[in-house]
């Protein structure tokens, strides 16, 4: 009787899982590699919101007003303490500016390009009136909203 000798695999079975590795690659990196795309849209969205909490917490904590200022043209905003109240922030006033980089920006229903929040966590606008808006987030093929609410609240929704 002949002994079979299974050290080890064939040729044609090593070939074969490597096809199906390569395969299974080809279907799974391009799916990969869109997701960490739409994750930048989804992290600038974020960023945002966070930012945006942190300057209403620290306008009811200072007891001063503080600017958020939206360049929708260049994917821009920055945050500061308007000290002179001429709605514009100075290298001097900012706290913080925020460029983005392949996502677009587009403010939607404020009554200006920016927001104020006063000291009391309410968003007003540059007359002073409670204002309410959107900021959109648009980037490989995904489109997230920011959206400020009369009442100061903050939340992001994917239309």
């Amino acid at each position: 009787m002949r002994k079979l000798n299974n050290q080890g695999f064939t040729l044609l079975e090593v070939l074969i899982v490597v096809a199906i590795f390569a395969i299974g690659a080809t279907i799974a990196i391009p799916s990969i590699m869109d997701m960490g795309k739409k994750s930048q849209v989804k992290s600038a969205a974020r960023q945002l919101k966070d930012q945006m909490a942190r300057a209403r917490a620290s306008a009811i904590e200072l007891n001063t007003p503080i600017l958020i200022v939206f360049d929708a043209g260049n994917s821009r905003y920055q945050i500061g303490q308007d000290s002179d109240d001429d709605w514009i922030l100075t290298a001097a006033e900012q706290t913080g500016q925020t460029t983005l980089t392949g996502i677009t920006m587009a403010v939607n229903n404020f009554t200006n390009p920016h927001v104020q929040w006063d000291t009391r966590g309410y968003p007003l606008d540059n007359n002073g009136v409670p204002d309410d808006g959107v900021i959109t987030f648009t980037g490989n093929g995904v489109t997230i909203n920011v959206n400020v609410s009369l009442a100061g609240n903050i939340h992001i929704n994917q239309p």
